[in-house]
């Protein structure tokens, strides 16, 4: 049985478009780097008396001199400052990850992810690689200049296309070799993701999670409805099983009553509803966090 591979790529840049959170490549830099030390007792999945540990495999010690980089080499290759954007892609970051209870040899499938990144980007566009041993699960950072053959790609490398390419190539070439592999997962449809949803929800309120109660609640609501899934999956529960809806027979078309007019409704809405909608734990969330 093969261990799941984990990687995540996304892009450096100062754009707040779909709400991301803007970030400049000094600022990533410093972060793996560790320089940011308000960081440190903030975030609490950092800790601070493991960060001797961590690891550069790659580039310079300070962010500063990353950033001198990656400006060198954009005057290089003369990439006009007036042609970008100000929210134009810095940098692209790529996330190794491996569990803490993997047998593999964590540091030889990270020099390994390194030399894979340096064959598809080049040597010269790897600005920086950091292992961290100071958070949950040992995980390598990688900031690489957007650039391919040459020229500036900006975030198009791992945008909707070549992003799964991108994947599947690295799990052929460095995953498989150490046992890791994508698990697929099924797909779900909305009746059973929405039962899902509920079935976390419910297992969730049952055990007092202090989640629930937590300021990033409302978030955390948000990512369970969308992915589900994963939680069920962290929560040792099974995807609840729903029948789709059953398509009606050609005698059940010709002889139902047709769509609703205005006049339906207008009667429907006159109906007593006081029994519609009472409270119960397992009802969807909207996007402020409230029961709907």
């Amino acid at each position: 049985m093969s261990t799941p591979l984990y990687f995540a790529a996304k892009s450096i840049s100062m754009s707040k478009r779909s709400g991301r959170k803007p970030q400049t490549l000094l600022m990533a830099a410093k972060h793996n780097l560790r320089e940011h030390h308000a960081e440190f007792g903030a975030a609490e999945n950092i800790m601070l008396e493991h960060s001797h540990r961590n690891i550069i495999l790659h580039g310079p010690t300070r962010a500063s001199d990353i950033v001198d980089m990656a400006n060198g080499l954009m005057i290089k290759y003369a990439v006009p400052k007036r042609k970008l954007r100000e929210d134009h892609v810095q940098a692209l970051e790529f996330v190794i990850s491996v569990r803490s209870d993997s047998i593999i040899d964590e540091m030889a499938y990270f020099m390994a992810s390194k030399r894979w990144f340096i064959e598809v980007f080049g040597h010269e566009m790897l600005l920086s690689v950091v292992v961290h041993y100071d958070e949950s699960e040992p995980h390598m950072h990688a900031l690489i200049l957007p650039f391919v053959n040459g020229h500036y790609q900006g975030g198009a490398p791992i945008g909707k296309t070549n992003l799964p390419k991108l994947i599947n190539r690295f799990a052929d070439d460095v995953g498989k070799p150490y046992g890791l592999s994508f698990k697929s997962k099924p797909k779900v449809h909305v009746t059973q993701r929405t039962a899902a949803f509920n079935l976390v929800i419910d297992h969730l309120s049952r055990q007092s999670d202090p989640v629930i109660t937590s300021r990033v609640w409302r978030v955390v609501a948000e990512r369970i409805k969308h992915a589900p899934q994963d939680f069920l999956e962290v929560l040792g529960l099974e995807m609840p099983h729903t029948a789709h809806k059953a398509t009606r027979t050609m005698a059940q078309i010709f002889t139902s009553t047709g769509k609703k007019t205005d006049e339906d409704r207008r009667i429907q809405m006159g109906q007593d509803l006081s029994c519609v909608g009472q409270g119960h734990f397992s009802a969807p969330f909207n996007k402020r966090g409230a029961k709907e």
